[in-house]
Formats: structure tokens, sequence, C-alpha cells
């Protein structure tokens, strides 16, 4: 792959092919989706020449319909004119039709990792964890990640997305 190409066409992940994925809860269907768009970056003296950066994500977690209850969002490069992270409260969570926060609403955040999405899951909507150490699991991701991204900045190097 030549680099100019890697670095300007994102690449798509899905969680699943796109199709939502169930958790596990005691009382209600929640499900995860997720899609990350990505670059390949040329960086050589970093482990090995390349790196990934994310262009754009998309997390939700929905209802049995497939309406969502939250979904983050960041997409800098189009689609609407929130190019900046956001949160969409959804249908699902059964906001008042004629209220003011609405599902259309972009509620401004910061950069969402799909670590923080999963402790959301599990801390805040009661989602069975998978494994007794399941903070500490997401903890080691989030901070492996975090870490590329300080090195970046401290190199002089100007931090790409996550």
């Amino acid at each position: 792959m030549h680099p100019k190409e890697a670095q300007e066409r994102p690449r798509l992940l899905l969680l699943n092919n796109d199709d939502p994925v169930r958790l596990q809860h005691p009382s209600v269907y929640v499900a995860l989706r997720a899609s990350i768009a990505f670059r390949l970056i040329e960086d050589p003296g970093q482990q090995g020449n390349w790196k990934i950066s994310t262009a754009e994500y998309h997390y939700s977690l929905e209802d049995e319909a497939e309406q969502e209850y939250v979904a983050y969002h960041w997409h800098p490069e189009g689609r609407s004119d929130a190019i900046y992270p956001h949160l969409h409260i959804g249908r699902a969570s059964q906001l008042p039709p004629r209220g003011v926060i609405t599902s259309k609403l972009h509620l401004p955040t910061s950069r969402v990792a799909i670590e923080d999405v999963l402790r959301l899951a599990i801390q805040q909507l009661g989602v069975k964890r998978l494994h007794q150490d399941w903070a500490a699991r997401l903890d080691e991701s989030q901070a492996a990640f975090e870490a590329v991204q300080c090195r970046a900045q401290s190199s002089g190097k100007p931090a790409q997305p996550p």
C-alpha cells in the first residue's frame, strides 16, 4: 500500500458485521453496536513503521427493535454539522415527544473510547459482567491506547485522534 493512500482512505472496523451484540441484562434487552473508521499512518520509529489513527466512531446501546438508548458519535469529516464528539439520547430512552431534549440533539462530549461505553453498560445499566476482573481489563486496554497517544504528544508529533 502506498503511504499517501494509507493516510487518506479510512478503513472500517465493524463489531459483529454491524449487527448488534446482545449484552446480558437481568430484565431488559440491551445490545451494543460499534464501528470505527481508521487510517493507517506511516510512523517510522514507533513499534513498527505504521500506527492506526481513528477517523470516526459510532457506538450505541440499543433495544430489541434496534432503537438506540444512547449513541456516541464522532465524525469530524462530515455527515452533519456536529463534527465534534457527541451523544444522542435515543428513542428507546423514551424521551417526551415534545421535550427540549430529543433524539436528534447532539450533546457535546469529549472523545469516548469503546471501553467507556462498556463501563457504562456494566456500571450504570446493570449489564452482566463476563469476568470478575472486567474493570482491570478495560483499564489496561484503555491505558495502553492512551500511552501511545501520550508518546506521540511528547515526541513533538501531533497526536492523532484515537
